[in-house]
């Protein structure tokens, strides 16, 4: 039986249904409040329910089961920083299922809040889809989501129509070293780290530098929220020798980044993409429609019957369904379209692509095939070399393959 919410939702004295103008710009418009959640234009109408239907055959009969509080929406929305750390949020689902509509929702919440957000812009300036909307705060008085862009001192890209051309809130900065960068953030404002103009190892050494730097400047007033497009980009499930140790350190720094009260918000196509120990991390996992495989879990299972605006709100193996409708986004015309000469970190100059090994030879330059060939000669199980390996048992098995390898799948 659904249960939507027979609460209407409650009207505040704003401009409804109209385009908003501020300082020559138009924001999407106010549509109404919930109670107990950030007035944000652009809101979506969320729908959940309380309860799902199940069949129990022993007795012939059907039942119902509660979804729990804490699978909630405004749990997310108004997550408690203070008492729990940072939250720890995944949105998983197939390519055009609305994960990044999603996360920008939600982005869109903490940004209303006292938040600091960091995002890492793994492709095409995705940040863009938030220019457009803003917040009003206790005084009802309208503000912008304040963008800033960062990007290395002299960095030319090979097409671009910036949006810093054509919108006052979004703001091009440049920069020299990680503090320019922190000491710019500010509550209420999306600070963008443009790394697209970066080699693999590059990515993640500056992120693991920017994290472990916030994890020193928090305070119970001065709280973060990190967020990536696609997590597996940056974070890969099979690290190649030049960023496998950056991997690993990469890997520890974000298990420790709710005590540092560092939310993470981020999506990725399948959880076996990702890092093995960094997708186990996430507390809360947002299903939306999943890629068809074996070994679903019960909310991904049942997000196949899911729309586009469908969403299983999962924590701890219990979730709850909602649907939003769409947050609306900007035209792809504001797309950043990186050269295709590489910068180096922390050095952040070009470096030249050498790139003269044969396939066999990078196979066999990396040390963790090398650890599976030795452990393979030993007789040890896929599992067995999986768990001391810390990476899943699928992975094993790929990188052997790979390898040719002709050891029987266990």
């Amino acid at each position: 039986m659904s249960k939507e919410s027979k609460e209407e939702p409650k009207k505040y004295p704003f401009p409804l249904g109209e385009i908003i103008k501020y300082e020559g710009d138009e924001y999407s418009p106010y549509n109404g409040g919930f109670k107990h959640l950030p007035r944000i234009t652009g809101l979506s109408e969320i729908f959940y329910e309380w309860a799902r239907p199940f069949y129990v055959p022993r007795w012939r009969t059907w039942s119902y089961v509660m979804a729990p509080k804490s699978c909630y929406y405004s749990k997310l929305i108004n997550y408690p920083f203070r008492r729990m750390g940072g939250p720890q949020i995944s949105i998983v689902g197939t390519y055009g299922s609305g994960k990044s509509n999603l996360m920008n929702n939600f982005l869109a919440y903490y940004l209303a809040r006292n938040i600091r957000v960091l995002m890492f812009n793994d492709r095409r300036f995705e940040a863009r889809n938030l220019a457009a909307h803003g917040y009003y705060d206790k005084n009802k008085v309208f503000h912008p989501f304040q963008i800033d862009c960062f990007i290395p001192y002299g960095y030319k890209f090979k097409k671009a129509n910036p949006l810093w051309n054509h919108r006052k809130n979004v703001h091009k900065i440049e920069y020299g070293s990680i503090t320019e960068i922190i000491e710019s953030m500010k509550p209420h404002r999306l600070s963008v780290v443009y790394d697209e103009c970066f080699e693999t190892a590059g990515k993640i050494a500056l992120w693991i530098d920017i994290m472990q730097t916030l994890a020193e400047e928090t305070t119970p007033s001065k709280n973060y929220m990190f967020s990536h497009h696609e997590l597996s980009s940056l974070i890969p499930e099979i690290p190649t020798q030049d960023i496998y140790h950056l991997t690993r350190k990469a890997a520890d720094v974000a298990l420790n980044l709710r005590k540092d009260r560092i939310g993470m918000m981020t999506t990725f196509h399948m959880p076996s993409e990702v890092y093995y120990r960094v997708s186990q991390k996430f507390g809360y996992v947002c299903f939306k429609t999943p890629v068809n495989r074996q070994g679903m879990y019960g909310p991904e299972k049942d997000a196949k019957r899911l729309s586009i605006g469908g969403v299983n709100i999962s924590k701890a193996g219990r979730w709850m369904m909602h649907r939003f409708h769409m947050y609306p986004e900007m035209a792809d015309e504001y797309r950043l379209i990186p050269t295709r000469t590489k910068l180096s970190y922390p050095d952040l100059n070009p470096i030249e692509d050498s790139d003269k090994q044969t396939v066999m030879d990078q196979l066999l330059s990396d040390p963790i095939n090398l650890d599976i060939m030795r452990m393979l000669a030993q007789g040890l199980k896929y599992r067995t070399i999986a768990d001391k390996l810390g990476m899943s048992h699928s992975t094993i098995h790929d990188r052997a393959k790979k390898m040719g390898l002709t050891k029987v799948k266990d």
